[in-house]
């Protein structure tokens, strides 16, 4: 319980992430759901058992970013380019309410709410910064379009933009490609952190990590913990190309995903860790959920 008006609220919306792919939810914990620091989130805090979503994240996403149901906002999944995708700009978001309250707000992750017009973008909707992805999903190591109209018109496009107090929206070069993408979140995230003043105002930063959703593909080490047997199919195809040589796999949809909610959960580690470094856990408010079951 906080103690007084938090200085840090750290909202995490985790895509496509099951009920009882962590281990917190399950009445007998098995090796191959391994969530500890999202367990010790659980058992420091509260978990709210009637959680509801849209069967789309596109609209839960725009729900919250709104504060108005989908029926309101965004009943569909259209491409990001499409100028009635994610939330209308006559709407206000959660970002630009917060900074007239003086807070500082920062979004790293996945967008998905538009990007027809400046309005549609983090920066038009009141983040100071942001290193993002608008399309549905990307590949997880070059942040290649994986899912869009856009890939229809010419060669690989990189969905990989960023913006701070400096510089405005534009593509991240100098970090595509760089490293599988989660950690680069990460890094970004960790660096809000590392940097922020309170003296400046309160942070508000919203984390939209890539992982739990497809393409399915994990660094190599964190795959080589997993090996379960009796796959319903196979996901080779979008995760061998990526190594050279083989392991000995089949690169099973099961153990890519249960190894990328563990690496999720690592992080989460990482940056609470953190907070708690920097002294300011005792006034954070986390809010962690999944804005989707299936997309």
């Amino acid at each position: 319980m906080l103690s007084a008006p938090p200085k840090v609220i750290f909202h995490v919306i985790v895509d496509d992430l099951g009920w009882a792919d962590t281990s917190y939810n399950r009445a007998t914990p098995t090796p191959e759901n391994t969530t500890p620091y999202m367990a010790s989130l659980v058992a420091e805090g509260v978990q709210l058992d009637r959680h509801y979503v849209y069967h789309m994240c596109t609209p839960s996403r725009s729900s919250f970013l709104s504060g108005r149901l989908p029926v309101h906002v965004e009943v569909d999944l259209p491409n990001p380019e499409n100028p009635n995708q994610g939330v209308p700009r006559n709407m206000t978001c959660i970002a630009s309410k917060m900074k007239e309250l003086g807070w500082q707000t920062h979004v790293v992750g996945k967008w998905d709410l538009g990007m027809a017009t400046f309005d549609h973008t983090p920066e038009g909707r009141g983040f100071d910064s942001s290193l993002i992805y608008y399309e549905h999903k990307v590949d997880y190591w070059d942040e290649s379009l994986a899912q869009s109209s856009c890939a229809n018109y010419g060669p690989t496009i990189i969905d990989f933009w960023g913006h701070n107090s400096t510089t405005p929206q534009g593509p991240a070069r100098d970090l595509n490609g760089t490293a599988y993408v989660e950690y680069i979140f990460r890094d970004r995230v960790l660096d809000i952190i590392a940097n922020h003043d309170p003296s400046v105002g309160p942070l508000y930063l919203q984390y939209d990590p890539h992982i739990a959703h497809c393409p399915l593909q994990v660094p190599r080490d964190w795959l080589e913990r997993y090996d379960y047997p009796n796959d319903e199919s196979t996901c080779r195809s979008q995760t061998a190309h990526i190594f050279p040589g083989s392991t000995g796999k089949d690169y099973r949809c099961r153990n890519q995903y249960n190894a990328m909610v563990a690496l999720l959960d690592e992080v989460l580690g990482n940056i609470t860790g953190a907070l708690k470094a920097k002294g300011w856990w005792e006034n954070t408010l986390m809010v962690l959920h999944s804005v989707s079951i299936a997309n």
